[in-house]
């Protein structure tokens, strides 16, 4: 839908541009709805498929708006015109005109001027699969109050929560995003690391509004606070662990702060926007049947041990958690393997294609645990699975990242900062072991 009541587009594109992108344009003319697929190739108006895959559900015009509803199917039917829609980070394009069709189609005439745009979005992710309807459970709102947000098209802000103090044991079950009303297309996305380290008590609640290309800003307490819990990104629901496992809160060993990170958006330099968006966390003392956990996998985040050279459009890292590492930890919670319910993959600007690799104890390879041939920095979700994932003990795992540095003239090297790099990525599974980091270096 658009705020138009011309004609309203979009499409799949492999890097967000109309070049090679599955698009679809509708429009609504005298009470009657259309819809076209169509191909771009290049900056001009998209000719029509050759076939048709697109079936028209419905179609209105109201209060200045024009929405087309339609489906098509997940494969791509026509080949080189229709776009397979996977798990993958897809960049969505957009745009529309002002004035419907003169004739019968929309044609070059009927440019988008400046009405057109790029999002990412990931379209195959369940968000949990529980079905136990949750009773006296507790929240905890982590919330931006108050926030003003400058006159920057896209931003970060940090802010670290010292979560409730409790006296038993407790279980994490759901995660919730909560975007202010009006600020939908703002709030990006929003990540919470469990912090490790000691926080100084003035900086808890301390909202600071982030410089990643150089955190010089960033008090050295935060750097603790690197361990993923929960990943949301625009156009993500709730992510609600399964009915048998629960992240264990309360214990001597579960993280008493969190650091909030929320990527803003403020593409037309909006002035005086004040935001109160954050994430919402239940927890319950009626425990599950499993502790879950997220566990950190790949490549150390080193500076000496992981550099990228510039001007290349492929470079290859690898990290392993090796199947000695995953062994001595299942041993060690007298576990013959644990089960993978979800996880992130992350890389910082650099990243292009990211997966994460299962070997079996055999040595041969079993489907990618996670995968992704369109990584965006700018959105990361986590990623949950309709099936569990078992890792016996004598499997390994193996993180592999291919960058692109063809804008750099410089070496990059590994680090927190976001011209630095990193190679991981965040399983959630259980039972929990004592095992939070699973990393190699060369």
């Amino acid at each position: 839908h658009g705020n138009t009541t011309g004609w309203i587009g979009m499409g799949f594109s492999p890097n967000g541009a109309m070049t090679g992108a599955d698009m679809f344009v509708g429009w609504v003319a005298s009470g009657t709805a259309y819809i076209t697929d169509r191909h771009g190739v290049g900056n001009t108006f998209p000719p029509k498929d050759t076939e048709q895959n697109v079936e028209l559900l419905s179609g209105f015009e109201c209060d200045g708006w024009t929405v087309v509803k339609f489906k098509r199917q997940l494969a791509g039917c026509e080949s080189g015109s229709d776009f397979t829609i996977t798990a993958d980070t897809i960049k969505v394009i957009y745009a529309y005109g002002n004035t419907d069709p003169t004739g019968s189609d929309v044609v070059g005439s009927n440019y988008h001027s400046t009405n057109r745009g790029a999002r990412s979005l990931i379209f195959l992710n369940n968000g949990g699969a529980s079905t136990q309807t949750i009773t006296n459970a507790l929240t905890y709102d982590m919330l931006n109050v108050q926030f003003p947000l400058p006159q920057k098209k896209t931003f970060y802000s940090c802010k670290v929560f010292q979560l409730p103090r409790l006296t038993k044991k407790h279980h994490i079950i759901k995660f919730e995003a909560l975007v202010q009303k009006g600020h939908e297309l703002n709030v990006h996305h929003i990540i919470v690391y469990a912090c490790t380290g000691n926080i100084t008590v003035s900086f808890i609640f301390l909202n600071i509004l982030l410089d990643l290309s150089n955190p010089t800003n960033m008090p050295l307490d935060f750097y603790s606070c690197n361990s993923v819990v929960v990943g949301w990104a625009i156009g993500g629901g709730p992510f609600t662990l399964p009915d048998h496992v629960g992240i264990p809160l309360g214990e001597p060993d579960s993280p008493t702060h969190v650091l909030m990170e929320v990527h803003y958006d403020n593409p037309n330099l909006v002035t005086g926007l004040v935001d109160n968006s954050g994430i919402r966390m239940s927890y319950t003392d009626q425990l599950r049947q499993y502790d879950g956990e997220v566990m950190q996998v790949g490549h150390n985040v080193s500076p000496t041990s992981q550099i990228i050279p510039p001007n290349t459009s492929s470079y290859l890292q690898y990290g392993e958690c090796t199947s000695g590492c995953l062994a001595q930890s299942m041993n060690d919670s007298s576990l013959s393997e644990i089960k993978l319910i979800g996880g992130m993959l992350h890389s910082h600007l650099l990243g292009r294609k990211l997966r994460l690799r299962h070997i079996y104890g055999n040595g041969t390879e079993g489907p990618f645990l996670l995968n992704d041939d369109n990584y965006d920095f700018n959105y990361q979700e986590m990623r949950v699975f309709t099936t569990e994932k078992h890792i016996s003990s004598g499997d390994s795992m193996q993180m592999v990242c291919d960058y692109d540095s063809s804008d750099r003239s410089n070496f990059t090297v590994g680090g927190l900062s976001t011209r630095n790099e990193m190679c991981i990525a965040y399983i959630l599974y259980y039972p929990k072991t004592a095992l939070k980091r699973c990393e190699t270096q060369p």
